[in-house]
């Protein structure tokens, strides 16, 4: 099996933003996604959150918050790419993984 990450879903710590203590308990998929991806990876998510401060009510809702990319990409070094999924995902992620990426 090829891994991604070298943890174990029964071990695996979240990260404390998503911690059963915290205050503001809604969440952002996209966001949440990002933490725990960062999270996985041994890195501190927080650094990369300054996009919060510039959230903006527009109305009637708030804007979506979404990481930056090219946030990611200066303080991770992670390059984030959309791709056109021919197979099944689990195909593509595959190669990409045996591919180094």
């Amino acid at each position: 099996m090829i891994r991604l990450f070298p943890i174990e879903a029964a071990t695996y710590v979240p990260s404390p933003l998503h911690g059963a203590d915290r205050l503001w308990p809604e969440t952002n998929c996209y966001v949440d996604l990002w933490i725990e991806l960062l999270n996985g990876l041994g890195l501190d998510p927080v650094p990369a959150l300054s996009f919060t401060f510039s959230v903006d009510f527009e109305g009637d809702q708030w804007q979506f918050l979404k990481f930056p990319l090219e946030d990611l990409r200066e303080l991770f070094g992670i390059e984030v790419a959309e791709m056109n999924p021919w197979r099944g995902v689990e195909h593509h992620v595959e190669d990409h993984l045996l591919n180094g990426r």
